[in-house]
């Protein structure tokens, strides 16, 4: 495992249905703690279940590799259980490996389109589009040839090389850095140029005799790595039909407005700019180089839907800029706070006058930055007067969908989460729950844009009971006021939906709210949250999840509103074990003695 990536070495242990090698590289890589969680407690889970089936008649059953071997093993607890376990093996005969030969060096003649990313930067034909599967740190493409088992992956890497006072890469630095990051052996190398950006093409050769090529370039935003690799040497046969096509976006000086695919904001921004995640969720980056006045902008977007604290604005905004000089050891000048809005500057480069604006404004939970390295503080107004914020639009369409884990219904562009976060607990040996205990559920509803709303489920104990409405709602507004949240725009009604209490909680140094609504149905209690500007109406994506939320009808809890005392003491008579968990929750209205 010293001398080999432990991933590898596990691909190949389950090629070999080597599960006792898997086993090992298992133990040796994670903790026991680990094993316990992922493996052995779900190991008991699994063979439990196909253990109550198999009497039953014949099974079929898929289980993860891992979960086969060791002593912990699900093959182990059944053979415990009584039950003969024989793997299932066939031997290749000769016409069988002759056929696999013959498919492997079979190749699918393709059909090859344009394909490009959002922003359009690059485009080059492949049989395949290309596929966003990553944004840590760079923006990493894959467009997978499965017929033919070869792929192209393309890497943009930013430089952020305008923020550094030292030199930007250049071609030379990455030269000298590929020999330690191409695997195998380099058998060619050559270098070449595309639309004004200098680059480097690479040929080599993996020690299982598997041909790859790079292409690398250098741009004023971001180096730009391209990878063909397949099996043997069908590379070579392909690579120059791609890699030929390659056709950068033509730099002109026209200036354009730029927003997301939600149309939520919108930033002037030269033509040779980037921005490589218009649609999906995270971080939302553009960065901008006007080559005639040798100025660099960006735009960076992050959302935070902090449900339990709001933080005062000017502390937020300046917090931002101080961390981001920081990290460029600069010293800034701010100017006075405008509305949610804060601008700042600092010298960048003393010789040739460079100074760094900066821009930053909330909305909600969406936090923007926006930054521009000029000589001209007047291209920076300009730059920052530019940016608007406006309401999202969506492309989903927004429909009726049904949770059936938290028992509701509602209007959303986003289907109900997989997972959802429970007190109940489900593994064989967990502790035994009453019907008549409380317990609860947490599920979070998030778009492509990051906006977010909790749906909090919370079943009370059936010996749960207010004298009336005004006092359970009482109780909820008080742990809001707990947390020092002023409570506004307060709502409530009665529907056939359940009782309902809306409000926003607010604080007075912050333009930010937390929308909640609570829906008190029987024994079912249902808390929605979302983070909302309150200058402005929430956004289409909270409002039709609030305004069409509608419990299902279930059959789960008592209505807290009924008189549970005299079921108390008939239950106390009995030695019903429900008087030792819920007696704190029944009001007695006046002292009774009993004799």
């Amino acid at each position: 495992m010293q001398q080999q990536d432990p991933m590898f070495l596990l691909q190949d242990a389950y090629r070999e249905r080597n599960i006792a090698l898997l086993d090992s590289i298992d133990r040796a890589m994670y903790t026991d703690h680990y094993m316990k969680n992922m493996l052995h407690i779900r190991n008991v889970n699994m063979a439990h279940k196909l253990d109550s089936v198999m009497h039953q008649g014949k099974v079929f059953a898929g289980i993860g590799a891992a979960h086969l071997p060791g002593e912990e093993g699900v093959i182990a607890i059944l053979r415990d259980k009584g039950y003969t376990i024989a793997p299932l093996v066939s031997k290749a005969s000769a016409k069988g490996k002759a056929l696999k030969q013959k498919f492997e060096e079979k190749t699918r003649d393709n059909q090859y389109t344009a394909f490009g990313p959002e922003d359009g930067f690059f485009t080059l034909i492949l049989p395949n589009k290309l596929y966003p599967v990553s944004e840590l740190g760079k923006t990493t493409y894959i467009s997978p040839d499965l017929a033919n088992g070869s792929f192209v992956v393309v890497n943009r890497i930013p430089t952020y090389s305008f923020l550094k006072k030292d030199a930007a890469y250049s071609i030379e630095d990455i030269d000298k850095l590929l020999f330690e990051n191409i695997p195998g052996k380099i058998i060619q190398k050559k270098s070449l140029e595309k639309n004004g950006f200098q680059g480097i093409d690479i040929k080599n050769v993996l020690k299982n005799g598997d041909h790859q090529r790079y292409q690398i370039f250098q741009t004023p935003l971001e180096i730009l790595i391209i990878k063909i690799g397949g099996e043997g040497d069908y590379v070579n046969q392909v690579s120059d039909t791609i890699l030929n096509s390659i056709k950068f976006k033509q730099s002109t000086l026209k200036k354009e407005m730029i927003s997301s695919d939600f149309k939520d904001f919108e930033i002037q921004m030269p033509a040779t700019h980037s921005f490589t995640n218009k649609s999906r969720n995270g971080r939302r980056i553009i960065q901008g180089y006007d080559q005639g006045t040798d100025t660099y902008y960006f735009l960076k977007k992050s959302v935070l839907n902090d449900f339990a604290f709001i933080e005062s604005d000017t502390f937020e905004l300046k917090q931002i800029q101080r961390r981001f000089y920081q990290d460029l050891d600069l010293t800034a000048a701010y100017d006075p706070f405008n509305g949610n809005k804060l601008i700042s500057s600092a010298v960048l480069d003393s010789v040739s006058d460079k100074r760094l604006y900066l821009m930053t404004t909330v909305r909600g939970g969406e936090y923007y930055l926006l930054g521009t390295v000029t000589q001209n503080a007047s291209m920076a107004n300009e730059f920052f007067d530019s940016f608007q914020l406006k309401k999202a639009t969506y492309k989903e369409p927004f429909e009726r969908i049904i949770d059936t884990a938290l028992y509701f219904s509602t209007v959303s562009t986003v289907k109900p989460p997989r997972f959802v976060e429970s007190s109940n607990s489900y593994y064989v040996g967990a502790p035994e729950t009453k019907p008549y205990d409380s317990f609860h559920k947490k599920t979070v509803y998030r778009n492509k844009n990051d906006e977010a709303i909790t749906v909090e489920l919370n079943k009370f104990h059936d010996f749960l009971m207010f004298k009336n409405l005004d006092s359970a709602w009482a109780m909820r507004k008080k742990l809001y006021a707990h947390k020092r949240f002023n409570i506004v725009k307060e709502e409530a009604r009665t529907s056939p939906n359940g009782h309902e209490l809306q409000f926003t909680l607010t604080d007075t140094a912050s333009t930010r709210g937390i929308l909640v609504k609570n829906i008190i149905k029987n024994g079912l209690l249902y808390e929605l949250k979302a983070v909302v500007d309150t200058l402005e109406s929430p956004s289409r994506f909270v409002t039709e999840f609030f305004e069409n939320f509608e419990p299902k009808d279930t059959i789960i809890g008592r209505n807290i509103l009924e008189d549970k005392v005299s079921e108390f003491f008939t239950a106390l008579r009995q030695g019903d074990k429900i008087v030792l968990d819920g007696y704190r929750y029944i009001k007695f209205e006046k002292m009774m003695w009993i004799r």
